[in-house]
C-alpha cells in the first residue's frame, strides 16, 4: 500500500494541505471539528510524518545516527543500552547501522544518514578506515560527530574511549605482579589505532620490568578465527600467562586452553580487557580490566546531545574510567 501524504489527506477532505498540516500540529487557528476529521483520516490510513519535511520546516529532525563496524555479542549490546539510557526522556531518538567493517559501506551510510537529516552522529570506525575525509560534509554543515571506542585522531572531531595504552599496561602489570615473566599478548586488527595503543601498553609494561619480548609473544588477528587461535595457543607451552585485548579474543583463547586440557591459572594465567560479561560466564572467573560499553555509550551520547543543543563544536577527548577486576584466572 502506498504511503499516505498530507496532500492525500487534504484531497480526501477537500481542504488545503497547509490546513491538514496545522490540524495535525494542533494549531489554534484550526477548528476542533476539522482537527478531528483530519486525525481520524490520518489514523485510519496510518499516516506517518515525513521526517525530512519536518526537519526543513523546524530545523529539528530529532534523530541521531549510530554507525558501528558490527553488532557483536559483547561490547555493542551494553553500548546501545548506554545510548538509550541517555536518550530516554529527551526529544531525540536514534537510528542504528553497521558498516560490516567495510570502508565503502561506512561511506555509503554517512551519505544515507545525511538524507535522513540527522542532527548528530556516533561513529565507531571500520577496520579499513584510515582517515576521515568522508565526514567532511557533516563537518562543513556543523553536524556534530563523536568518534567512539575505535577512533582515529582528527583535530575536527571529539572522541570518547578508554586510555587504551594505559589500560593494556595495567592488565599486563597485573600478570607480572603475580609472578609471570613469560607472557604473550593476543591483539586484534593491527591497522586500528586501538590495537596499536593496546600493543604499546603491553610492550611498555614488559619494558618497565625488563622482560624480553619479540614477535613471538605479540600475536595479531585481523579477524578472530577459532581454529587459527587454537593452533597459536598450542604453540605457547613455554608461556605461563596470556593477555587478551578484547572479549572476542578472550572467548576463543579460553576455549583453546580448555580444548588442550590445560588448567587456568595453573598452566596458563589469563587476563583481558572486557566489558565485564564474558569473564563472569567463563570458568574460572577471568581477571579483567572492565571497559564498560554502557558507560561509553552514555558518555558519548551525553556529549553529542550537548553539542547539538548548544551548538558547541569545541573538540573534546573524553577517556572513560576503567577498573581492574581480580578474578581466579591469574
Amino acid at each position: 500500500m502506498k504511503r499516505i501524504t498530507i496532500k492525500d489527506i487534504a484531497k480526501m477532505l477537500n481542504i488545503s494541505a497547509s490546513t491538514v498540516s496545522r490540524a495535525l500540529g494542533d494549531h489554534p487557528d484550526v477548528s476542533a471539528h476539522t482537527k478531528k476529521r483530519v486525525k481520524e483520516i490520518a489514523q485510519k490510513f496510518k499516516y506517518k510524518p515525513n521526517l525530512q519535511a519536518r526537519y526543513f520546516r523546524n530545523k529539528h529532525s530529532g534523530l541521531i545516527a549510530i554507525i558501528l563496524p558490527q553488532i557483536n555479542k559483547f561490547f555493542s549490546a551494553d553500548f546501545l543500552e548506554g545510548v538509550n539510557a541517555e536518550l530516554f526522556g529527551s526529544s531525540y531518538s536514534s537510528i542504528l547501522f553497521q558498516s560490516g567493517n567495510q570502508l565503502n559501506q561506512e561511506k555509503q551510510l554517512i551519505d544515507y544518514c545525511q538524507s535522513w537529516a540527522i542532527e548528530g552522529l556516533l561513529l565507531s570506525v571500520s577496520g579499513q578506515t584510515a582517515q576521515l575525509d568522508h565526514l567532511n560534509t557533516l563537518y562543513d554543515f556543523d553536524i556534530p560527530v563523536v568518534l567512539v571506542d575505535r577512533v582515529i585522531d582528527d583535530k575536527r572531531f571529539s572522541t570518547v574511549r578508554i586510555d587504551d595504552k594505559k589500560t593494556s599496561m595495567i592488565a599486563t602489570e597485573h600478570l607480572i605482579k603475580k609472578g609471570h615473566q613469560k607472557i604473550v599478548g593476543f591483539f586484534g586488527n593491527p591497522s586500528l589505532q586501538m590495537t596499536k595503543q593496546r600493543h604499546e601498553g603491553f610492550i611498555a609494561a614488559l619494558d618497565k620490568y625488563n622482560i624480553k619480548h619479540n614477535e613471538e609473544n605479540c600475536l595479531f588477528f585481523t579477524e578472530t578465527k577459532q581454529l587459527e587461535i587454537i593452533a597459536k595457543v598450542k604453540e605457547l607451552e613455554n608461556y605461563s600467562a596470556i593477555f587478551c585485548m578484547s572479549d572476542e579474543l578472550l572467548v576463543d583463547v579460553h576455549y583453546a586452553i580448555q580444548s588442550l586440557s590445560w588448567s587456568i591459572p595453573t598452566d596458563k594465567a589469563l587476563v583481558s580487557i572486557s566489558d565485564g560479561n564474558p569473564p563472569n560466564y567463563l570458568y574460572p572467573r577471568i581477571s579483567h580490566i572492565k571497559h564498560s560499553g554502557f558507560d561509553v555509550g552514555k558518555t558519548a551520547t551525553h556529549l553529542l546531545l550537548s553539542k547539538i543543543r548548544s551548538q558547541n563544536l569545541k573538540v573534546e577527548h573524553v577517556k572513560v574510567q576503567v577498573d581492574m577486576i581480580d578474578g581466579a584466572s591469574t
